[in-house]
């Protein structure tokens, strides 16, 4: 994310030193969010140069990491929208308050790359018949993978039970 900021911004030298800082740290979602947040927070005090570098920044690493990080497009277009009211006063206070109510959305989603399987249990998981999601309060939930390994090993057992040791897998229930 660090090597694409610099080339989005030609280098070390137009990046703000907090920005470059803060990638160094290898942000998770979350975190660049809420750096986007403080940089609007920042602009209803002040028009100066580096209130509006840092705004810039913001905008750069958002739209850096929004496909790595799963940040929708919604979320960055509002705060692209804050940058088209730096001039007038009643534009800013309307743009910003959208770009509040977005951010609220977008840290209220649940982040879906949390779970992950490795590939040799999905395989087995495919094999097996056993389905990689389960419903939990009428929603679809990935399942862990050591609760994945867990069903794997009792479909194996319970295969070994009815068939003997040299039967690899069965698809009965």
């Amino acid at each position: 994310m660090l090597q694409n900021f610099e080339r989005m911004s030609g280098g070390m030298t137009r990046g703000t030193p907090g920005a470059i800082k803060f990638l160094k740290t290898n942000p998770m979602r979350h975190q660049v969010l809420h750096y986007a947040k403080k940089a609007v927070d920042r602009v209803p005090r002040g028009y100066a140069e580096n209130v509006y570098d840092e705004f810039q920044d913001a905008i750069r690493i958002v739209d850096e990491s929004r496909k790595e990080l799963g940040i929708s497009s919604a979320f960055e277009r509002a705060l692209r929208d804050v940058e088209s009211g730096f001039n007038d006063a009643k534009l800013l206070k309307r743009q910003t308050k959208k770009f509040y109510t977005q951010y609220k959305k977008e840290m209220a989603k649940p982040n879906k790359n949390f779970v992950k399987v490795s590939y040799n249990v999905s395989r087995a998981a495919e094999k097996w018949k056993i389905g990689k999601t389960k419903v939990v309060k009428g929603k679809r939930v990935k399942r862990t993978e050591t609760e994945l390994k867990k069903l794997i090993e009792d479909k194996k057992k319970t295969c070994e039970d009815r068939h003997g040791k040299w039967h690899f897998y069965c698809n009965k229930k």
